[in-house]
């Protein structure tokens, strides 16, 4: 009431840019629940180590539940002191991708693990984000790899040395030289 008059005032904003704006962040939001949830790799995003949030990927792959890891530090994680040294390193951000670091599963386990990290900036906040990829099986496929080059490498020096022999032993006695081929010819279909 202004001198015995009333008045009626209102103020309107315009608040479309912020609605947008909201709307552009929860479909972000959406979007990266969605990737994160769909790869098989373990996401955790932590700040100066401690574990803000994790994806159901790194539940199944520490052992844990997504409240028993929230809140730990990441070094918390590590199977034994060098790897924590390693973790360390790579949150301070001297690093961003480590091969082969041992972790705790369950307490009583452990996995080898391949890890990058990077920074992020969410709400004005710098994060960092630690993608773990257990390598396990890799390992374990590299391994067998491995053997079986070894085992071939042996079989093949058996071989030769047996062609060897039976190369010398033809020209003097084709007894020698069918029991020579007898023995050769297992190794060769083994080693194949």
């Amino acid at each position: 009431v202004i001198e015995g008059e009333i008045y009626q005032f209102q103020i309107i904003r315009d608040i479309t840019k912020t609605i947008t704006a909201q709307r552009k962040l929860e479909e972000s939001n959406r979007k990266y629940k969605f990737f994160a949830e769909a790869t098989r790799e373990g996401i955790i995003i932590h700040k100066e180590g401690e574990i803000l949030e994790v994806n159901d990927a790194a539940c199944r792959l520490f052992g844990k539940s997504e409240g028993e890891l929230v809140g730990l530090s990441i070094t918390d994680l590590a199977y034994n002191d060098g790897a924590a040294y390693q973790l360390n390193n790579l949150s301070i951000g001297i690093s961003s991708k480590l091969d082969r670091v041992l972790f705790s599963k369950n307490d009583s386990e452990s996995f080898i693990a391949e890890i990058w990290e990077s920074s992020l900036i969410l709400e004005e906040e710098e994060l960092r984000y630690t993608v773990v990829r257990d390598m396990t099986e890799r390992i374990h496929y590299e391994q067998r790899i491995e053997e079986l080059v070894y085992n071939f490498s042996e079989k093949n020096k058996q071989l030769n040395c047996l062609l060897d022999l039976a190369r010398l032993s033809n020209s003097n006695n084709n007894v020698i030289y069918d029991e020579l081929m007898e023995t050769a010819l297992p190794i060769i279909l083994n080693a194949v």
